[in-house]
């Protein structure tokens, strides 16, 4: 066995880099010496750690440096949560730590983007895109750092990285330090995340080679001039350069140690070299990953890339699939010393290498279930390596398809980064109208403006939800028809349906409700459209969901993405309104469940808004677009005129009482009725969508009963019949309000007998004058009244007022959606009817209590 020749570092950069004719018999010698410190390293060489080698004495015994030239009070520190300028390989900083800095050697760095998850995947927009690129837009956004202010200039451009330091080649005890190091500081595979400052999109486009050379030139300034003055280059005074000299002078450095780099017998991959001994153990498994583990992960992601069959008779079509290597072999490999510390630098640039081979000895393709799949390299930066995989057709194959033709040019060689997810990428469009497939009723499309520029009529759409659960301002109202008396405008602007039950003022009292079509409110959002690509469903934007920042999906829409493997993917929304800011338009989200989480709504979509959104399958089923539906013209609700469709119900018990109605302290005034109809009144659906009504006995016992508490005894006082005057005028006072000004709409009703299965039982119908009926058949109805504004929407007012988070939700009413309540649920439905004077009569079968709860404030005030 022959005993490996001990190689010395030398004493500084040798001079003949610059000076090519001068003592050219060392050559063999430094490139000896390079393929010996990769060796030893056991990770992959660039130029600037090939130059950190040369220049500062790289000892192959102690692993470390020996020169003196380097003073670690001078290296750039990052302090966690703060902005740093880039840091390429072979950068010398300290970590800034909660005791003594800890000094590193930067060997690699990779992109770290947030919407790459942990297992690799990510939107196929992502992909190629250019740094800093918040969406499938083709723009870069410039980032600001959180932690600049207005003194210092904030970077133009913020890119999240991570980066495998060396943390013993400066500091013999590094290792050990690291290792007490909480999360705070490394990361589970004791890596350092940072957010590096560029000056703009073209310097993070930039050569490891030429970043470093930015890094030199302009933070260690003196290092530099140091070492070229130990080699005997320059001026004899470091101080002594010129003006541009220094920096053409290192530029000239850098080519020859690119020149014997490649003159070495490493292996090459893209801006690294790899020794050949590190990738022999690699391919046999001795670091613990295996290259039947990369060969595994190529057929993976091909397999991602073939479509499949769905729920509900869908199927999912064959799409380019993306897969960050980085991610994915931490996330499997997890725990595993080839993943952590400075051997992930080694891990990924093997696998990435091995990779290569393997397809390329395969003609770029991988077999899959009969199908050939190309796989190759899309972008070389974010996340350690993007990969791609597109069928290009069955493995036994005549003749390739036109697009297939057209493709092969891009498919040799495999290791170039075409950057085709960032080519190839752009918003799906809301669906538009197809025909329908037999058996299957047509639906419409999301609303599309006009050559008019006005908005067609608004898609009808199925029930309203009942989210009692909601609400935290007791029994409300809602309907998903135009009001009675209303003529609709634009079709259904209310977004309900056009079948559910409006009728004109000389029909009030013709129609029995038996004769009504009847419309239960339902939980869940409504689907809209489903075909082989689009999913399709409406849902109003309610409080809560604001408030949690989530999306509700629909049944179908739920169990199609848990089908597709959506789970943890990184979810793009698009939220098509006018007005929002550019950083909400597109936001990720997670799947989780039946709703999408980390949304934060925009304050230009109002508590109520009924919203379309769109999932298409396509393009690699990341994307949803999600948007309002336009009024053909703005409808005055509680004197705030709204642009889009509403759910009256959501709306009226987001907002509460009309701002425009005050209550005096010294009257029962109209307000204060209107909040005693909202508080205790029952809820019915004869009419094809939610009406509260209160029997008139039990509104006089409520009437009474707040005069009581207020210490208006004037009126508490009077006999039965000047009080029931007095309520009278009040309740006509509503009647006339809400016709004159909006808002809502309160109207005298009778009960109405109605044969249900469990018996028979009164609901209201609505009359034109109370007349001399008798008061135990009266009752008070209350339901949304819009009328045309006539002027542009203002943005609704923010909610505010004292109160804090949480607020009482009263005990109400609220009727089941399928089913009838238990014997318990209906005592304590009598109870409490009986308490505030209803007679039994007037409840619904299905009818049944929600206790006394504290839910977030809602009301705005």
């Amino acid at each position: 066995m022959t005993r490996r020749r001990l190689l010395a570092p030398p004493a500084a950069l040798p001079s003949w880099l610059l000076r090519s004719a001068d003592h050219m018999a060392d050559l063999d010698t430094v490139v000896e010496y390079l393929s010996e410190v990769a060796r030893v390293r056991q990770g992959p060489l660039n130029i600037p750690l090939a130059f950190n080698a040369l220049a500062f004495g790289f000892d192959l015994t102690t692993r470390r440096y020996r020169s003196t030239l380097i003073d670690p009070e001078s290296l750039p520190c990052i302090t966690l949560g703060e902005t740093t300028p880039v840091l390429p390989s072979g950068a010398l900083a300290r970590l800034s730590t909660a005791s003594e800095p800890l000094s590193i050697e930067v060997l690699y760095r990779e992109g770290a983007h947030q919407l790459v998850d942990a297992t690799g995947m990510m939107p196929a927009w992502l992909s190629g895109a250019p740094q800093g690129a918040t969406g499938p837009l083709r723009s870069t956004t410039s980032t600001e750092a959180a932690d600049s202010s207005p003194d210092q200039p904030s970077p133009g451009l913020v890119v999240r990285e991570r980066l495998v330091a060396d943390v013993t080649v400066l500091d013999p005890a590094g290792l050990g330090r690291a290792r007490r190091l909480d999360r705070r500081w490394l990361t589970e595979e004791g890596h350092v995340l940072v957010h590096s400052a560029y000056a703009n999109a073209e310097q993070a486009d930039l050569p490891e080679s030429r970043l470093y050379a930015t890094y030199l030139l302009e933070r260690q300034t003196g290092l530099l001039a140091a070492v070229l003055h130990h080699a005997g280059l320059g001026p004899e005074r470091p101080e002594d350069w010129v003006d541009g000299e220094l920096e053409q002078t290192l530029q000239a450095v850098l080519d020859s140690i690119e020149v014997l780099l490649t003159l070495s017998p490493l292996r090459q991959w893209r801006e690294s070299w790899l020794h050949p001994k590190t990738l022999e153990d690699f391919a046999t498994g001795r670091g613990g990953i295996h290259a039947d583990d990369v060969r595994r992960r190529a057929h993976g992601l091909a397999r991602d890339a073939l479509g499949r069959d769905l729920k509900g008779g869908l199927r999912l079509p064959d799409r380019p699939a993306y897969l960050a290597l980085g991610p994915a072999l931490r996330h499997e490999f997890a725990g595993d010393d080839a993943v952590r510390g400075a051997r992930y630098a080694s891990t990924i640039n093997c696998a990435s290498l091995t990779l290569i081979e393997l397809l390329e000895a395969a003609g770029g393709t991988v077999d899959v279930g009969g199908r050939r799949v190309h796989v190759r390299l899309d972008d070389a930066f974010q996340g350690g390596g993007v990969w791609r995989a597109q069928v290009v057709g069955p493995v036994d194959t005549g003749p390739t398809t036109a697009g297939a033709e057209a493709m092969q040019e891009d498919f040799a060689p495999v290791d170039l980064p075409l950057a085709l997810g960032w080519a190839e990428a752009a918003v799906p469009a809301v669906p538009v109208q197809r025909s329908p497939r037999p058996g299957v009723q047509p639906t419409p499309a999301a609303p599309r403006v006009g050559e008019d520029g006005n908005s067609p009529t608004p898609p009808t759409s199925a029930p309203v939800p009942d989210s009692d659960t909601d609400s935290d301002t007791g029994d409300v109202l809602g309907s998903n028809t135009q009001p009675i008396g209303e003529p609709a405008t634009g079709g259904t602007p209310l977004g309900g349906s056009e079948h559910a039950g409006v009728l004109s003022p000389a029909e009030g009292d013709n129609r029995e409700p038996d004769a009504l079509p009847l419309q239960e409110a339902r939980d869940e959002p409504t689907d809209t459209r489903s075909d082989d690509t689009v999913r399709s469903w409406t849902f109003p934007l309610t409080q809560r969901a604001k408030d949690a920042g989530v999306i509700v999906l629909s049944a179908a829409v739920s169990d199609t993405m848990h089908d597709a493997r959506l789970v943890g993917a990184p979810l793009q929304v698009r939220i098509d309104h006018p007005g929002i800011d550019a950083e909400l338009r597109q936001q990720p989200v997670s799947l989780a469940e039946r709703r999408l989480t980390g949304l934060t709504w925009p304050d230009e979509l109002f508590v109520g808004m009924r919203l379309v959104a769109s999932w298409n399958l396509d393009g690699g089923g990341y994307f949803i677009v999600m948007q309002g539906i336009p009024l053909d013209e703005p409808m005055t609700v509680d004197g705030i005129p709204l642009d889009y469709a509403f759910d009256e119900e959501v709306l009226l018990r987001s907002w509460g009482t009309p701002t425009d109605l005050e209550e005096p302290d010294d009257s029962l005034s109209p307000a204060a009725v209107l909040n005693l109809l909202r508080r205790y009144a029952l809820r019915s659906y004869a009419r094809g969508g939610v009406t509260l009504f209160l029997p008139w006995p039990a509104l006089v016992l409520q009437a009474r009963t707040f005069a009581r508490q207020s210490d208006l005894h004037e009126i508490a006082d009077l006999d039965e019949q000047r009080f029931t005057e007095e309520l009278e005028r009040c309740v006509d006072g509503l009647r006339l309000r809400s016709t004159m000004h909006g808002s809502v709409l309160v109207e005298w009703g009778i009960g109405s007998w109605h044969d249900g299965a469990d018996g028979r039982y009164r609901q209201p119908v609505t009359i034109a004058v109370r007349g001399g009926r008798p008061h135990a058949e009266l009752c008070v109805t209350l339901r949304l009244w819009a009328k045309p504004s006539g002027r542009p929407s203002p943005k609704p007012t923010p909610v505010t007022g004292p109160g804090g988070p949480l607020s009482t939700r009263r005990g109400h009413s609220r009727i089941l959606t399928r089913g009838t309540p238990s014997e318990h649920k209906r005592a304590e439905l009598y109870a409490w009817a009986d308490a505030r004077g209803i007679n039994r009569d007037w409840l619904d079968p299905r009818m049944t209590f929600v206790a006394e709860s504290e839910v977030r404030r809602n009301r705005r005030r």
